[in-house]
């Protein structure tokens, strides 16, 4: 005769929710990290120096990084979107935003505009966690997305002026604020003027082990096109 199971007593009720709590709240940890991971690479990709000067609207652009990020972790850009969401949305833990995560939200919800405001204050108030050149130069190429080339040019001169005055300009992490300053140069016909930050930008790229293939590649069409339109096609061909 097969008997009931007996009750959990209160002690062993008590254990395996806390065990359930721990393994839930690790997962929701895990899941936040993720989402912000993602959100960070769609601001750190809409910067990068292959989205500059594309073309493509600044919503084209988000389209297109979420495609690659999705590739790159192979997953859907479905998925993608989704941790875009759940990371704007907030969490147990995520509720709360400062700083750097704000235009990370923002971003993730295609409040560009928006982001474009908080960039611009948290370089000024230096309560992001990124540097306030890094800050400016996310603004200016988000200005540039919106075809506002007026509006990005002092916010370059400014991040150029902080990186500049910090030792940063040799790093990879400046490689999109010297390509983004040389391409708005060309945009405006200058490319004597465009050159020598293109050649800076190539140079860091070239030496650098971690940047995209694909930033090198759009820099380095920028820099050949300097050259070229300044009476120097042999000289461009050979870069390309």
């Amino acid at each position: 005769m097969l008997r009931p199971p007996r009750p959990l007593s209160t002690a062993a009720l008590v254990a395996v929710l806390l065990v359930s709590a721990v393994i839930a709240g690790a997962i929701l940890k895990y899941r936040i990290a993720q989402d912000h991971a993602v959100a960070a690479a769609l601001a750190d990709a809409l910067s990068a120096p292959r989205m500059i000067f594309d073309g493509r609207t600044l919503e084209a652009r988000f389209d297109a990084v979420v495609d690659e990020i999705a590739a790159t972790r192979h997953q859907r850009p479905e998925q993608i979107r989704d941790a875009l969401e759940r990371f704007a949305a907030g969490g147990m833990f995520g509720n709360e935003r400062g700083g750097y995560d704000t235009v990370l939200a923002q971003l993730a919800t295609r409040r560009f505009e928006t982001a474009i405001g908080s960039a611009r204050d948290l370089a000024n108030s230096q309560r992001s966690e990124l540097p306030a050149w890094r800050m400016l130069t996310l603004a200016a190429v988000l200005e540039l997305g919106r075809g506002r080339a007026v509006a990005a040019e002092p916010l370059l001169a400014q991040a150029f002026e902080l990186a500049n005055r910090s030792e940063q300009l040799d790093t990879p992490a400046a490689a999109s604020l010297l390509s983004a300053y040389g391409a708005m140069q060309l945009l405006r016909s200058q490319p004597a003027e465009a050159e020598p930050f293109l050649r800076r930008a190539t140079s860091i790229l070239t030496k650098a082990p971690g940047p995209d293939k694909r930033d090198r590649e759009r820099v380095l069409a920028h820099f050949a096109q300097s050259i070229s339109a300044q009476g120097y096609p042999e000289e461009a061909a050979a870069l390309r």
